[in-house]
């Protein structure tokens, strides 16, 4: 993958989209430290995160959803992403 830049916006949310096997899934989990990258750095904000644990990239508001709907299912659809970016100390 070449260089991926996110605009900057403070609190904002991103998503990604693309055909089945474009690597939507695989980018999540490198971005947030459940799969190790290969190469590069992960810089978010300021912090190289690159080599961070996943709970540390959550603190910074590195976040990504999970497609069971019953851990949360007394939040709103607006209330989820909210749940994942609580504090951010980095």
């Amino acid at each position: 993958m070449g260089a991926f830049q996110s605009p900057s916006a403070h609190h904002a949310v991103h998503s990604g989209i693309g055909a089945n096997g474009a690597g939507e899934a695989t980018l999540l989990y490198v971005l947030t430290g459940t799969l190790p990258g290969t190469e590069g750095k992960i810089i978010f904000d300021v912090h190289d995160v690159t080599h961070e644990s996943d709970h540390k990239r959550l603190r910074c508001g590195v976040a990504r959803p999970f497609q069971v709907t019953t851990l949360s299912a007394n939040l709103s659809v607006r209330e989820k992403p909210a749940a994942t970016s609580c504090c951010r100390p980095c």
